[in-house]
């Protein structure tokens, strides 16, 4: 974190567990923490990049 900007550099699911969904809960659940603390999101990590692009309600969370 940098003032009121988090930055989100990894998103890590054990091999064995991809494609469960379990990355996509993981994030979900951090962007709604996000959005309730009323911080500014820089997505540095390829995969929540990826959410963000499939999910457009939560660019209200880049700064």
């Amino acid at each position: 974190m940098e003032g009121n900007t988090i930055y989100l550099t990894r998103v890590k699911v054990p091999t064995e567990l991809e494609g469960q969904g379990i990355g996509s809960s993981m994030v979900e659940q951090v962007l709604q923490k996000i959005e309730a603390k009323d911080l500014k999101l820089v997505p540095v990590c390829p995969f929540v990049k990826y959410y963000i692009d499939k999910k457009p309600k939560w660019n209200k969370l880049l700064g």
